[in-house]
Parts: C-alpha cells; sequence; structure tokens
C-alpha cells in the first residue's frame, strides 16, 4: 500500500464514525469485493460510500479506468 493511500485508510476509518450507516458498511466496501446495496435517508453517507468502493478500486487496481453514475 501506497504511504498516501495507507493515510486515506485511516482518515477514512475515523470518518467512518460520522455516519452510522458507513460505518456498518465499511469493511464490506473497502476490504472486499463483494456487492452491496445501501438503502439509507438523505445525508446519511450512500454517496461517500460510493467513493470508497471506488477508493478501494482504485488501490487494487491501478491501471483500471472507472466510469460511474451516482443519482
Amino acid at each position: 500500500m501506497h504511504c498516501g493511500l495507507k493515510y486515506i485508510n485511516n482518515i477514512l476509518r475515523l470518518f467512518c464514525y460520522v455516519f452510522i450507516g458507513l460505518g456498518q458498511t465499511f469493511h464490506a466496501l473497502y476490504h472486499t469485493d463483494n456487492n452491496v446495496l445501501l438503502g439509507a435517508p438523505t445525508g446519511s453517507g450512500k454517496t461517500i460510500s460510493a467513493e470508497l468502493a471506488m477508493l478501494r478500486l482504485f488501490n487494487t487496481q491501478p491501471d483500471m479506468k472507472v466510469c460511474t453514475q451516482i443519482c
């Protein structure tokens, strides 16, 4: 893991305590290849959850390009 990615990982772990839903799904989003269906109210961290999954992809496959649409 790159030095910068380790720093980001530590920040994200602290950030998970702010959004309860994110804290409950962090492991599945950032440490596994499992599919996740996340339904939660506005402002609960759904977009950040999607960004976590993308960060994992960037970390594990740095040459891959990602195209996503978040609604």
